[in-house]
C-alpha cells in the first residue's frame, strides 16, 4: 500500500513540474502556471506574442520572447551568447542585454540555462507590465 502512494506521489509531483515554468529570481526558482492562450501585442509597427502566466504567489505575468540578461563584470556576455546559439540580442548598459528567443526555444529554459551557467548575475522573461499612472 506504502508503494502504491508513493508512486502516485511521484507521479503528481513529475505531471505539476511538467506543467509549470520557472524563471529564478534572487536565486530563489519561481513557478509559474499557464494561464491563457497567447495574444498578439501591436506596439511601434512590431507585433510581439504575449504568454500569460500566473506566480505561485498569484501574481499575473505577461512574457514575450525576450530575456533580460545582467552579465558579471568580467564575463564577455557575446561569447557567452555564442555558448547557447543565442544570434539575437540587444546591449541596453555594458552589463544588460536583452535576448531575442526564436520560435524553437523556450524563453524559460533559456533564462534558466543562462542563470545556472553561472556568468551572470540575472537572466529571467522580460515581463510585461500593466501601465499605472504616477
Amino acid at each position: 500500500m506504502k508503494r502504491i502512494i508513493y508512486s502516485i506521489l511521484i507521479f503528481l509531483t513529475v505531471v505539476t513540474i511538467a506543467g509549470a515554468e520557472s524563471y529564478y529570481r534572487n536565486g530563489e526558482i519561481i513557478e509559474l502556471q499557464k494561464i491563457q492562450e497567447p495574444r498578439v501585442l501591436s506596439a511601434d509597427h512590431t507585433q510581439k506574442e504575449i504568454m500569460f502566466f500566473r506566480t505561485q504567489h498569484g501574481t499575473k505575468v505577461g512574457v514575450t520572447n525576450e530575456i533580460l540578461v545582467g552579465c558579471k563584470n568580467d564575463v564577455n556576455c557575446i561569447e557567452l551568447f555564442e555558448r547557447f546559439n543565442v544570434s539575437e540580442f540587444t546591449k541596453l548598459t555594458p552589463e544588460i542585454y536583452v535576448v531575442k528567443v526564436d520560435d524553437n526555444r523556450s524563453v524559460f529554459t533559456l533564462s534558466r540555462q543562462l542563470y545556472e551557467s553561472g556568468s551572470v548575475l540575472f537572466a529571467h522573461p522580460n515581463f510585461i507590465k500593466k501601465r499605472v499612472k504616477r
